[in-house]
Protein backbone atom coordinates (compact mmCIF):
# COMPACT_ATOMS: atom_id res chain seq x y z
CA UNK A 1 0.00 0.00 0.00
CA UNK A 2 3.01 2.26 1.00
CA UNK A 3 4.58 1.84 -2.29
CA UNK A 4 1.26 1.93 -4.51
CA UNK A 5 1.15 5.52 -2.37
CA UNK A 6 4.49 6.92 -2.79
CA UNK A 7 4.03 6.10 -6.71
CA UNK A 8 0.58 7.95 -6.51
CA UNK A 9 2.65 11.09 -5.05
CA UNK A 10 5.25 11.32 -7.57
CA UNK A 11 2.32 11.11 -10.20
CA UNK A 12 0.79 14.05 -8.67
CA UNK A 13 3.62 16.55 -8.24
CA UNK A 14 4.52 16.01 -11.67
CA UNK A 15 1.41 16.73 -13.50
CA UNK A 16 1.22 19.41 -11.08
CA UNK A 17 4.99 20.95 -12.42
CA UNK A 18 3.51 20.06 -16.14
CA UNK A 19 0.64 22.20 -15.33
CA UNK A 20 2.63 24.78 -14.65
CA UNK A 21 5.36 24.14 -17.37
CA UNK A 22 2.26 24.05 -19.55
CA UNK A 23 0.98 26.98 -18.12
CA UNK A 24 4.51 28.96 -18.70
CA UNK A 25 4.84 27.63 -21.96
CA UNK A 26 1.51 28.48 -23.35
CA UNK A 27 1.71 32.32 -22.17
CA UNK A 28 5.03 32.62 -23.41
CA UNK A 29 3.46 31.14 -26.69
CA UNK A 30 1.06 33.85 -26.94
CA UNK A 31 3.29 36.90 -25.73
CA UNK A 32 5.58 35.75 -28.54
CA UNK A 33 2.67 35.00 -31.08
CA UNK A 34 3.33 35.14 -34.68
CA UNK A 35 0.40 37.83 -35.31
CA UNK A 36 2.44 40.02 -32.40
CA UNK A 37 5.69 39.47 -33.81
CA UNK A 38 4.30 40.13 -37.66
CA UNK A 39 2.98 43.22 -36.22
CA UNK A 40 6.08 44.79 -34.75
CA UNK A 41 7.65 43.75 -37.96
CA UNK A 42 5.19 45.48 -39.90
CA UNK A 43 4.88 48.34 -37.48
CA UNK A 44 9.24 49.05 -37.94
CA UNK A 45 9.01 49.15 -42.12
CA UNK A 46 9.19 45.28 -42.47
CA UNK A 47 7.58 43.31 -45.49
CA UNK A 48 5.17 40.59 -45.71
CA UNK A 49 7.86 38.18 -46.19
CA UNK A 50 9.70 38.47 -43.34
CA UNK A 51 6.77 39.15 -41.14
CA UNK A 52 5.37 35.45 -43.03
CA UNK A 53 9.33 34.55 -41.58
CA UNK A 54 7.96 34.12 -38.19
CA UNK A 55 6.64 31.23 -38.53
CA UNK A 56 8.99 29.87 -40.84
CA UNK A 57 11.84 30.42 -38.03
CA UNK A 58 9.93 28.74 -35.45
CA UNK A 59 9.70 26.09 -37.29
CA UNK A 60 12.69 25.86 -38.23
CA UNK A 61 13.70 26.48 -34.27
CA UNK A 62 11.48 23.47 -33.53
CA UNK A 63 13.02 20.79 -36.16
CA UNK A 64 16.70 21.93 -35.56
CA UNK A 65 15.47 21.53 -31.50
CA UNK A 66 14.41 18.04 -32.38
CA UNK A 67 17.47 16.88 -33.22
CA UNK A 68 19.53 17.93 -30.97
CA UNK A 69 17.10 16.90 -27.73
CA UNK A 70 17.50 13.68 -28.89
CA UNK A 71 20.93 14.06 -29.18
CA UNK A 72 21.40 15.22 -25.83
CA UNK A 73 18.91 13.06 -24.12
CA UNK A 74 21.63 10.05 -25.33
CA UNK A 75 24.66 12.18 -23.37
CA UNK A 76 22.72 13.66 -20.34
CA UNK A 77 22.22 11.62 -17.44
CA UNK A 78 19.54 13.15 -15.74
CA UNK A 79 15.93 15.47 -17.32
CA UNK A 80 16.54 17.69 -14.95
CA UNK A 81 20.11 19.22 -15.80
CA UNK A 82 18.60 19.36 -19.65
CA UNK A 83 15.32 21.38 -18.56
CA UNK A 84 17.71 23.70 -16.33
CA UNK A 85 20.42 24.51 -18.94
CA UNK A 86 17.37 25.06 -22.37
CA UNK A 87 15.09 26.68 -20.10
CA UNK A 88 17.97 29.39 -18.88
CA UNK A 89 19.00 29.56 -22.70
CA UNK A 90 15.65 30.78 -23.76
CA UNK A 91 15.35 33.11 -20.70
CA UNK A 92 18.50 34.75 -22.35
CA UNK A 93 17.21 34.51 -25.56
CA UNK A 94 14.41 37.03 -24.39
CA UNK A 95 16.36 39.19 -22.34
CA UNK A 96 18.56 39.88 -25.72
CA UNK A 97 15.05 41.30 -27.56
CA UNK A 98 14.08 43.48 -24.54
CA UNK A 99 17.25 45.05 -24.86
CA UNK A 100 17.33 45.54 -28.40
CA UNK A 101 14.26 47.07 -27.94
CA UNK A 102 15.27 49.97 -25.74
CA UNK A 103 18.36 50.30 -27.94
CA UNK A 104 18.77 49.47 -31.35
CA UNK A 105 17.25 50.83 -34.50
CA UNK A 106 14.22 49.59 -36.86
CA UNK A 107 16.43 47.69 -38.79
CA UNK A 108 18.18 46.09 -36.18
CA UNK A 109 14.86 44.93 -33.87
CA UNK A 110 13.90 43.56 -36.97
CA UNK A 111 16.60 41.17 -36.85
CA UNK A 112 16.92 40.62 -33.44
CA UNK A 113 12.85 39.48 -33.36
CA UNK A 114 13.20 37.40 -36.09
CA UNK A 115 16.39 35.98 -34.41
CA UNK A 116 14.44 35.94 -30.80
CA UNK A 117 11.86 33.82 -32.25
CA UNK A 118 14.67 31.40 -34.03
CA UNK A 119 16.66 31.11 -30.66
CA UNK A 120 13.20 30.44 -28.55
CA UNK A 121 11.52 27.95 -30.22
CA UNK A 122 14.93 26.16 -30.23
CA UNK A 123 15.87 26.30 -26.85
CA UNK A 124 12.26 25.65 -25.76
CA UNK A 125 11.61 22.81 -28.72
CA UNK A 126 14.99 21.12 -27.25
CA UNK A 127 13.01 20.53 -24.13
CA UNK A 128 9.90 18.50 -25.69
CA UNK A 129 11.44 15.67 -25.93
CA UNK A 130 12.35 14.88 -22.48
CA UNK A 131 9.13 16.24 -21.51
CA UNK A 132 7.37 13.76 -23.42
CA UNK A 133 9.64 11.12 -22.06
CA UNK A 134 8.27 12.18 -18.59
CA UNK A 135 4.87 12.12 -19.41
CA UNK A 136 5.43 8.66 -20.75
CA UNK A 137 6.77 7.53 -17.45
CA UNK A 138 4.56 9.24 -15.21
CA UNK A 139 1.01 9.08 -16.36
CA UNK A 140 -0.75 5.94 -18.05
CA UNK A 141 -2.28 6.00 -21.34
CA UNK A 142 -5.64 6.87 -20.10
CA UNK A 143 -5.24 9.81 -18.59
CA UNK A 144 -1.99 10.79 -20.95
CA UNK A 145 -4.47 12.32 -23.88
CA UNK A 146 -6.47 14.05 -20.69
CA UNK A 147 -3.73 15.54 -19.03
CA UNK A 148 -2.35 17.10 -21.87
CA UNK A 149 -5.38 19.14 -23.09
CA UNK A 150 -6.38 20.34 -19.61
CA UNK A 151 -3.04 21.62 -19.15
CA UNK A 152 -3.25 23.74 -22.47
CA UNK A 153 -6.82 24.56 -21.64
CA UNK A 154 -5.49 25.79 -18.35
CA UNK A 155 -2.88 27.55 -19.73
CA UNK A 156 -4.86 29.02 -22.16
CA UNK A 157 -7.45 30.16 -19.49
CA UNK A 158 -4.25 32.03 -18.31
CA UNK A 159 -3.10 33.90 -21.55
CA UNK A 160 -6.45 34.91 -21.80
CA UNK A 161 -6.11 37.10 -18.68
CA UNK A 162 -2.95 38.54 -20.29
CA UNK A 163 -4.05 38.83 -23.18
CA UNK A 164 -6.31 41.82 -22.42
CA UNK A 165 -3.19 43.63 -20.87
CA UNK A 166 -1.89 43.07 -23.98
CA UNK A 167 -5.28 44.47 -25.77
CA UNK A 168 -5.51 47.13 -23.65
CA UNK A 169 -2.03 47.87 -24.25
CA UNK A 170 -2.19 48.07 -28.13
CA UNK A 171 -5.50 49.83 -28.23
CA UNK A 172 -3.72 52.77 -26.41
CA UNK A 173 -2.11 55.75 -28.05
CA UNK A 174 1.96 55.55 -27.59
CA UNK A 175 4.15 58.49 -28.12
CA UNK A 176 6.57 55.54 -28.91
CA UNK A 177 5.66 52.79 -31.10
CA UNK A 178 7.76 50.59 -29.87
CA UNK A 179 6.80 51.29 -25.99
CA UNK A 180 4.19 48.85 -26.23
CA UNK A 181 6.29 45.66 -27.73
CA UNK A 182 9.42 46.49 -24.69
CA UNK A 183 6.34 46.09 -22.07
CA UNK A 184 4.91 43.14 -23.97
CA UNK A 185 8.22 40.92 -24.57
CA UNK A 186 9.95 42.54 -20.97
CA UNK A 187 6.41 40.48 -19.40
CA UNK A 188 7.79 37.68 -21.42
CA UNK A 189 10.99 37.70 -20.10
CA UNK A 190 9.83 37.48 -16.66
CA UNK A 191 7.27 34.77 -17.60
CA UNK A 192 10.96 32.62 -18.73
CA UNK A 193 12.20 33.31 -15.47
CA UNK A 194 9.39 31.75 -13.20
CA UNK A 195 9.17 29.29 -16.09
CA UNK A 196 13.45 28.57 -15.09
CA UNK A 197 12.09 28.36 -11.03
CA UNK A 198 9.51 26.08 -12.10
CA UNK A 199 12.17 23.41 -13.19
CA UNK A 200 14.30 23.07 -10.33
CA UNK A 201 10.83 21.29 -8.70
CA UNK A 202 11.55 18.52 -11.19
CA UNK A 203 12.97 15.29 -9.59
CA UNK A 204 16.90 14.00 -10.89
CA UNK A 205 14.89 11.35 -12.72
CA UNK A 206 17.92 9.29 -15.27
CA UNK A 207 17.32 9.06 -18.60
CA UNK A 208 15.95 6.37 -19.43
CA UNK A 209 18.40 4.09 -22.21
CA UNK A 210 17.77 0.44 -23.62
CA UNK A 211 21.24 -0.11 -22.54
CA UNK A 212 24.26 0.87 -20.30
CA UNK A 213 26.15 2.41 -22.91
CA UNK A 214 25.18 6.09 -24.82
CA UNK A 215 22.73 5.14 -27.73
CA UNK A 216 24.05 5.49 -31.30
CA UNK A 217 22.48 8.25 -32.42
CA UNK A 218 23.02 8.03 -36.82
CA UNK A 219 22.12 3.96 -35.89
CA UNK A 220 18.92 5.37 -34.39
CA UNK A 221 17.61 7.79 -36.86
CA UNK A 222 18.84 5.21 -39.81
CA UNK A 223 16.88 2.16 -38.70
CA UNK A 224 13.96 4.57 -37.85
CA UNK A 225 13.97 5.85 -41.86
CA UNK A 226 13.99 2.32 -42.94
CA UNK A 227 10.91 1.31 -40.88
CA UNK A 228 9.37 4.55 -42.56
CA UNK A 229 10.39 3.09 -45.75
CA UNK A 230 8.59 0.10 -44.88
CA UNK A 231 5.41 0.81 -43.26
CA UNK A 232 2.50 2.59 -45.24
CA UNK A 233 0.59 3.65 -41.92
CA UNK A 234 3.68 5.73 -41.20
CA UNK A 235 4.04 7.09 -44.42
CA UNK A 236 0.55 8.69 -44.56
CA UNK A 237 0.86 10.18 -40.96
CA UNK A 238 3.70 11.70 -41.96
CA UNK A 239 2.32 13.10 -45.50
CA UNK A 240 -0.60 14.21 -42.99
CA UNK A 241 1.67 15.92 -40.60
CA UNK A 242 3.47 17.68 -43.44
CA UNK A 243 0.14 18.97 -45.09
CA UNK A 244 -0.97 20.09 -41.73
CA UNK A 245 1.99 22.53 -40.60
CA UNK A 246 1.71 24.42 -43.96
CA UNK A 247 -1.75 25.65 -42.66
CA UNK A 248 -0.70 25.93 -39.00
CA UNK A 249 2.56 27.88 -39.88
CA UNK A 250 0.67 30.29 -41.63
CA UNK A 251 -0.02 32.99 -39.21
CA UNK A 252 2.10 35.36 -40.01
CA UNK A 253 1.52 35.30 -43.70
CA UNK A 254 -2.59 36.15 -43.31
CA UNK A 255 -1.14 38.95 -41.04
CA UNK A 256 0.92 40.19 -43.65
CA UNK A 257 -1.45 39.93 -45.79
CA UNK A 258 -4.20 41.69 -43.53
CA UNK A 259 -1.71 44.71 -43.53
CA UNK A 260 -1.71 44.79 -46.79
CA UNK A 261 -5.23 45.65 -47.36
CA UNK A 262 -5.48 47.54 -44.54
CA UNK A 263 -2.63 48.39 -42.02
CA UNK A 264 -5.38 50.47 -39.59
CA UNK A 265 -7.82 48.02 -38.98
CA UNK A 266 -5.56 45.77 -38.54
CA UNK A 267 -4.19 47.21 -35.59
CA UNK A 268 -7.16 47.54 -34.22
CA UNK A 269 -8.44 43.69 -34.83
CA UNK A 270 -5.18 42.46 -33.40
CA UNK A 271 -5.83 44.40 -30.07
CA UNK A 272 -9.46 42.97 -30.34
CA UNK A 273 -8.65 39.62 -30.98
CA UNK A 274 -6.51 38.47 -28.86
CA UNK A 275 -8.55 37.83 -25.81
CA UNK A 276 -11.14 36.25 -28.46
CA UNK A 277 -8.88 33.92 -30.28
CA UNK A 278 -7.06 33.07 -26.35
CA UNK A 279 -10.54 32.20 -25.42
CA UNK A 280 -11.71 30.28 -28.39
CA UNK A 281 -8.18 28.21 -27.98
CA UNK A 282 -8.93 27.23 -23.93
CA UNK A 283 -12.42 26.38 -25.01
CA UNK A 284 -11.40 24.46 -27.42
CA UNK A 285 -8.45 22.22 -26.05
CA UNK A 286 -11.22 21.23 -23.32
CA UNK A 287 -13.51 20.37 -25.72
CA UNK A 288 -10.85 18.58 -27.96
CA UNK A 289 -9.63 16.61 -24.89
CA UNK A 290 -12.74 15.14 -23.97
CA UNK A 291 -14.09 14.54 -27.69
CA UNK A 292 -10.58 12.44 -28.48
CA UNK A 293 -10.85 10.91 -25.27
CA UNK A 294 -14.15 9.64 -26.50
CA UNK A 295 -13.81 9.58 -30.48
CA UNK A 296 -9.99 9.56 -30.49
CA UNK A 297 -7.88 11.81 -32.42
CA UNK A 298 -8.50 11.21 -36.07
CA UNK A 299 -12.25 12.82 -35.03
CA UNK A 300 -10.35 16.08 -33.65
CA UNK A 301 -7.89 15.63 -36.54
CA UNK A 302 -10.34 16.05 -39.27
CA UNK A 303 -12.80 18.61 -37.01
CA UNK A 304 -9.54 21.27 -36.62
CA UNK A 305 -8.78 20.90 -40.66
CA UNK A 306 -12.57 21.83 -41.20
CA UNK A 307 -12.02 25.28 -38.87
CA UNK A 308 -8.40 25.53 -40.32
CA UNK A 309 -10.45 26.12 -43.83
CA UNK A 310 -11.98 29.02 -42.43
CA UNK A 311 -8.47 30.85 -43.30
CA UNK A 312 -8.35 30.51 -47.09
CA UNK A 313 -11.70 30.86 -47.91
CA UNK A 314 -12.08 34.20 -45.63
CA UNK A 315 -9.09 35.41 -47.01
CA UNK A 316 -10.19 35.48 -50.45
CA UNK A 317 -13.74 36.44 -50.34
CA UNK A 318 -14.71 38.42 -47.31
CA UNK A 319 -13.07 42.30 -46.33
CA UNK A 320 -10.40 42.96 -43.55
CA UNK A 321 -13.32 43.83 -41.21
CA UNK A 322 -13.84 39.84 -41.18
CA UNK A 323 -9.96 39.06 -40.48
CA UNK A 324 -10.53 37.58 -37.38
CA UNK A 325 -12.49 34.92 -38.44
CA UNK A 326 -8.68 34.19 -40.25
CA UNK A 327 -6.84 34.82 -37.12
CA UNK A 328 -9.23 32.64 -35.33
CA UNK A 329 -9.01 29.52 -37.43
CA UNK A 330 -5.07 30.05 -37.65
CA UNK A 331 -4.81 30.08 -34.50
CA UNK A 332 -7.21 27.17 -33.65
CA UNK A 333 -4.50 25.14 -36.33
CA UNK A 334 -1.59 24.26 -34.40
CA UNK A 335 -4.14 22.56 -32.13
CA UNK A 336 -3.47 19.62 -34.14
CA UNK A 337 -0.14 19.27 -32.99
CA UNK A 338 -0.90 17.29 -29.96
CA UNK A 339 -3.26 15.62 -31.45
CA UNK A 340 -0.63 14.22 -33.95
CA UNK A 341 1.20 13.69 -30.89
CA UNK A 342 -0.94 11.47 -29.03
CA UNK A 343 -1.58 9.53 -32.26
CA UNK A 344 2.41 9.35 -32.04
CA UNK A 345 2.20 8.38 -28.88
CA UNK A 346 0.32 4.96 -29.30
CA UNK A 347 2.02 4.22 -32.10
CA UNK A 348 5.05 3.75 -30.65
CA UNK A 349 7.28 1.94 -27.54
CA UNK A 350 10.17 3.53 -25.70
CA UNK A 351 12.96 2.24 -28.11
CA UNK A 352 11.02 3.86 -30.98
CA UNK A 353 9.45 7.22 -29.73
CA UNK A 354 12.81 9.36 -30.13
CA UNK A 355 12.98 8.29 -33.49
CA UNK A 356 9.77 8.86 -35.01
CA UNK A 357 9.68 11.84 -32.72
CA UNK A 358 12.45 14.04 -34.62
CA UNK A 359 10.46 12.38 -37.82
CA UNK A 360 7.22 14.27 -37.01
CA UNK A 361 9.09 17.28 -36.15
CA UNK A 362 10.90 17.45 -39.45
CA UNK A 363 8.04 17.01 -41.33
CA UNK A 364 7.34 20.53 -40.76
CA UNK A 365 10.52 21.06 -43.05
CA UNK A 366 8.10 21.94 -46.18
CA UNK A 367 6.56 24.06 -45.29
CA UNK A 368 9.44 26.06 -43.18
CA UNK A 369 11.18 26.23 -46.74
CA UNK A 370 8.20 27.80 -48.57
CA UNK A 371 7.19 30.33 -46.15
CA UNK A 372 9.46 33.18 -48.37
CA UNK A 373 7.96 32.12 -52.09
CA UNK A 374 4.15 31.77 -49.76
CA UNK A 375 4.86 35.57 -48.52
CA UNK A 376 6.11 36.71 -52.64
CA UNK A 377 2.45 35.45 -53.13
CA UNK A 378 1.22 37.48 -50.40
CA UNK A 379 2.47 40.56 -51.68
CA UNK A 380 1.78 39.92 -55.53
CA UNK A 381 -1.22 37.35 -56.16
CA UNK A 382 -3.08 36.44 -52.31
CA UNK A 383 -5.63 35.13 -54.08
CA UNK A 384 -3.47 32.71 -55.96
CA UNK A 385 -2.08 31.95 -52.21
CA UNK A 386 -5.52 31.46 -50.62
CA UNK A 387 -6.28 28.85 -53.17
CA UNK A 388 -2.93 27.25 -52.52
CA UNK A 389 -3.56 27.21 -48.71
CA UNK A 390 -7.30 25.84 -49.75
CA UNK A 391 -5.78 23.18 -51.50
CA UNK A 392 -3.42 21.53 -49.50
CA UNK A 393 -5.68 21.53 -46.27
CA UNK A 394 -8.09 19.95 -48.66
CA UNK A 395 -5.59 17.37 -49.11
CA UNK A 396 -4.44 17.15 -45.49
CA UNK A 397 -7.87 15.88 -44.44
CA UNK A 398 -8.08 13.50 -46.85
CA UNK A 399 -4.97 11.68 -46.06
CA UNK A 400 -6.04 11.97 -42.14
CA UNK A 401 -9.46 10.44 -42.81
CA UNK A 402 -7.31 7.37 -44.31
CA UNK A 403 -5.94 6.83 -41.43
CA UNK A 404 -7.78 3.67 -40.61
CA UNK A 405 -7.79 2.12 -44.10
CA UNK A 406 -4.49 1.53 -44.17
CA UNK A 407 -2.67 -1.94 -43.23
CA UNK A 408 -2.22 -1.96 -39.80
CA UNK A 409 1.95 -2.20 -38.70
CA UNK A 410 1.44 -5.13 -36.62
CA UNK A 411 4.29 -3.61 -34.55
CA UNK A 412 2.90 -0.42 -33.51
CA UNK A 413 -0.51 -1.17 -32.85
CA UNK A 414 -3.86 0.41 -34.79
CA UNK A 415 -3.73 3.93 -35.15
CA UNK A 416 -5.63 6.33 -32.32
Amino acid sequence: MSEVTAVNTVNRKFVMTYLLISLYGVVLTMLLDSSISASLIMLLGGNASQAGSVDSLVNLGAILSAVLSAYMLSRFRLYKHMFLVFSLCSLLSLVGLVVCLLVASPEVVIVSTLLTVFLYYFFTGSLSLPLYELLNQFVDKRSRIVVMSNCLAIGQLCSMLVSLGIAWLLSRPAGEPLLHYRWIFGFAAFVGFLNLITMLRLERVEVKRETAEPLSFSSLYLNQFKEIKGSRSIQLFMAAVILYAFNWSATGLFIGLGYRENAMRMNEILASGIFIRTLFKAISYYLCGQLAKRFGNKAILITIGIIGLGSPITSLFLSVDAFIIVLIATNLMPMAYVYFLNHLFERSDETTFKGRFTFFTLAAVPSTVSIPLLGVLVEHQPAVFGIIMLMIQLAGISLVMKFKTVETDPKVGPPA
